[in-house]
């Protein structure tokens, strides 16, 4: 699959601890192994392992992008 840059995407992951999770990420980067991107839920820049992405989904309604209200604390 190819990613878009700028692109904003839902995705399931799995993490190093084997914890699954659903992330609302902006793409800023693709290599070969993993994805740089804007992470909504933590707020921050994070790293994804290509291959512990377990299901994607591209967002388009920018209404998607925000995190829920309860985790914007």
């Amino acid at each position: 699959m190819k990613w878009v840059e700028g692109g904003r995407y839902q995705i399931i992951y799995l993490d190093q601890n084997n914890h699954i999770s659903s992330r609302r990420i902006r793409v800023l980067q693709e290599r070969s192994y993993a994805l740089t991107a804007f992470c909504y839920e933590r707020r921050a820049i994070r790293s994804f392992l290509k291959e512990n992405i377990l299901a994607w989904q591209r967002l388009s309604d920018p209404r998607e992008w925000l995190p829920d209200k309860k985790q914007r604390g």
